[in-house]
């Protein structure tokens, strides 16, 4: 599932730019809802917010471990994919609900769950009816305690398979292989964020339950991890109910960060040879850390670059020159990239590459772009504000993330507010800071056949363990 902050991204500093208009200062302020927040003895920290909209809770527990301690970690070996495929095994079964007693338990009282993984988190959320709050806290601190190895054994095979078939499943759509390439060409071998999150089925292969649980009792300390429960609850019996159940879980060291590793390798040109129709253009340029004064202005930047109505690109896709223009920030905790993606059923990766630097001159040089252009930008960041408003899994999930991030959970209305703030001038002052050829990676990829049609110099990025 994809998390709504991927959208989002994660919550810096301010931004440079104009004042907030009226509506929009009292659409930042409706978002700056009372929460009541406590850290238990074992580490685990706890937010609770109350929600009348309807007799329900929404829980989210957060963890920092990810993906990126699939390079190994104390009782486990190097797995590509190992966090995902134990993501998947949280389900399998606890000493109090062995054989996916969570799932038949939840279901049955009315609620409903899911979860995900990412490079350096990993999401467990649910909701539930107010009076199945016990049976929750109950399910969610006896997994976190331990799981049952009978029951991890018997469905690893199981999961192994469903995750080779997500694996299959996304190499079988085109494209699919293209981000694990960009990251082979961004990344050295050693480093955590190289290895796609869905990783190996090969690799998993060699998976044993003991690894499974190694990881687990990382990835489920409570020391480090985040519990936002939003809902119709009073905050008091909340907490006192969180106590009685997570808060007995016995305390476990948190997990040591991933192993220093080189940072990203820019400039770079590669070329990835799949089986697929067209030409594909992908440049990444590294970004500035969240807490940055250009980090809103870059977010908003991916948006105008991605907004297919707007500019040269817009003109190409109607007139059928271009098949897709997309941009998008992926973030790390060290900053992250923003990653254009220019695709063209015939053609070479020169002609998208020109294409591309025409589209950036439009934003680099000459005015800035226009307030009408710098609105549509942000009526994406007040469509996300009422969604929180109306949500109260998504406000658990940012809610969640602004206690990992800077251990203070209202900070989403200031992140808000820095992202409306921004104006053309900032926008076109972060383009012209940020996107510089000379620190950019371009990865062309095209079929076998078409392998000329990669730009002059370039490396072949061949996959290896992160391919099928």
């Amino acid at each position: 599932m994809r998390s709504l902050l991927a959208a989002l991204g994660l919550f810096g500093a301010p931004a440079a730019g104009g004042e907030l208009s009226p509506p929009d200062r009292a659409l930042v302020e409706q978002l700056r809802l009372p929460v009541t927040r406590a850290r238990l003895d074992n580490g685990l920290r706890v937010v609770v917010q109350v929600d009348r909209s309807a007799p329900l809770v929404a829980s989210h527990l957060l963890s920092p471990v990810g993906a990126a301690r699939d390079r190994g970690g104390p009782g486990w070996g190097d797995r590509p994919g190992l966090a995902h495929l134990a993501e998947h095994l949280l389900y399998a079964g606890s000493p109090g609900a062995p054989d996916g007693g969570y799932d038949a338990l939840l279901s049955a009282a009315g609620g409903e769950n899911n979860a995900w993984t990412e490079h350096h988190a990993l999401a467990l959320h649910a909701v539930v009816p107010v009076e199945a709050l016990d049976l929750l806290l109950w399910l969610e601190a006896d997994r976190m305690a331990a799981l049952d190895p009978d029951s991890v054994a018997a469905r690893l095979s199981t999961e192994r398979a469903v995750v080779a078939q997500e694996r299959a499943a996304e190499l079988e759509t085109p494209g699919g292989s293209d981000g694990a390439a960009l990251r082979a060409l961004l990344y050295p071998p050693a480093h955590p964020e190289r290895w796609p999150v869905l990783g190996s089925p090969l690799a998993l292969a060699s998976v044993t339950t003991a690894e499974v649980l190694a990881f687990h009792r990382a990835a489920l300390a409570p020391e480090g991890a985040v519990l936002v429960l939003v809902g119709d609850v009073d905050p008091a019996d909340a907490l006192a109910r969180v106590e009685q159940t997570l808060g007995r879980v016995p305390p476990r060291p948190a997990p040591p960060p991933p192993p220093p590793s080189p940072s990203e390798t820019v400039p770079a040109q590669g070329l990835h040879l799949d089986d697929v129709a067209g030409t594909t253009l992908y440049a990444a340029w590294p970004l500035p850390p969240p807490e940055h004064v250009d980090a809103p202005a870059v977010d908003l930047l991916a948006d105008l670059l991605g907004q297919q109505r707007h500019g040269h690109l817009g003109a190409l896709l109607a007139r059928g020159r271009l098949e897709r223009a997309a941009a998008w920030v992926e973030l790390t905790p060290h900053g992250g990239r923003l990653v254009v993606e220019l695709g063209a059923p015939g053609g070479s990766g020169a002609r998208l590459l020109r294409h591309l630097e025409r589209a950036l001159a439009e934003v680099t040089q000459g005015q800035p772009p226009d307030p009408a252009q710098v609105e549509r930008l942000r009526a994406r960041w007040r469509s996300w504000a009422a969604r929180l408003l109306l949500s109260p899994p998504d406000r658990a999930e940012v809610l969640a993330t602004c206690v990992r991030q800077h251990d203070e959970p209202g900070c989403f209305p200031d992140h808000l507010a820095r992202h409306l703030a921004v104006d053309g001038p900032a926008l076109q002052a972060a383009a012209r800071r940020w996107l510089d050829p000379e620190r950019r990676a371009l990865l062309v990829v095209a079929s076998p056949r078409h392998a000329r049609r990669g730009l002059p110099g370039s490396t072949r990025v061949d996959l290896g363990q992160e391919g099928p």
